[in-house]
């Protein structure tokens, strides 16, 4: 729920209330890969609006590597890959794609969502 807000509060340029609500997000344990993704979506949507477009890359890279899927089916999730893509060119984009799929294998899907909000 927090997650949708942030996506809402962003969608309306709130932006200053958009990290908490996904910090709560994190906040909330969950083991379901589409919760953690929506939640990683909305990060990286955040990143965007902060014109950290390499960011945002990396955190859908790790929404894919949590679903073993990328989400296509999240408007967000198109939108923010296509602002992503625009700003850093395909190789940036998918250098930045692949080093967030890598480190969510490697455990560190929370870190990068806590180092990106944190900013």
């Amino acid at each position: 729920m927090s997650t949708a807000l942030g996506l809402m509060a962003a969608a309306d340029w709130q932006i200053d209330d958009t990290p908490e609500r996904h910090r709560n997000a994190l906040k909330s344990p969950s083991a379901d890969p589409w919760v953690i993704s929506r939640t990683l979506i909305g990060i990286a949507d955040l990143a965007m609006a902060e014109h950290r477009p390499e960011a945002a890359a990396e955190l859908l890279g790790t929404t894919a590597a949590v679903r073993r899927v990328p989400d296509s089916s999240a408007a967000d999730a198109n939108r923010v890959e296509a602002a992503a893509r625009t700003a850093l060119g395909e190789t940036r984009f998918a250098e930045a794609y692949e080093r967030g799929r890598l480190g969510a294998v490697r455990g560190r899907a929370c870190e990068l969502a806590r180092v990106t909000l944190a900013v």
